[in-house]
């Protein structure tokens, strides 16, 4: 079994960037993967199994994106998912079995204008669901998934 850490989006002076890199923890090196279909930064990212998604960010100009797309590491190739209800960049995001979480983050450019909603995506099905939404708004909100 292979221990890989991922990293994608923005690049060290904040641009957009459709760059994917890998830390493999058993050989403690990095390795750069294919490109994302789209440039991005301050994106949602997460693991599941051999599948790496990739959620919203910003794009050169700070448009907000509504895009997903998923890396599949058996076939090294990138796939669009289904787009988000709305754009959202910042948001955080967690898994739960088949069901991808993104919560809070910011729906428009203007600063202060952050959410309080909360989606899933199933990736088996392929389905939105907009849940009810968050007694807080929250911009990167840091999250994690516990099984209790």
């Amino acid at each position: 079994m292979k221990l890989l850490y991922f990293q994608a989006g923005g690049d060290a002076f904040g641009r957009p960037s459709d760059t994917v890199e890998c830390f493999n923890l058993k050989t403690e090196k990095w390795e750069t993967f294919p490109a994302m279909n789209s440039k991005r930064r301050r994106c949602a990212v997460v693991g599941v199994g051999e599948k790496l998604v990739v959620a919203g960010g910003l794009t050169l100009g700070d448009y907000s994106l509504d895009s997903i797309e998923m890396f599949d590491l058996r076939n090294r190739k990138w796939f669009d998912l289904p787009n988000m209800p709305c754009t959202r960049f910042g948001c955080g995001t967690c898994m739960i079995s088949s069901r991808m979480f993104l919560c809070g983050g910011n729906e428009k450019l203007r600063m202060k204008a952050y959410s309080n909603r909360l989606d899933s995506f199933d990736l088996m099905s392929h389905k939105w669901e907009i849940l009810p939404s968050m007694a807080q708004r929250r911009l990167h909100p840091a999250t994690v998934s516990l099984s209790l």
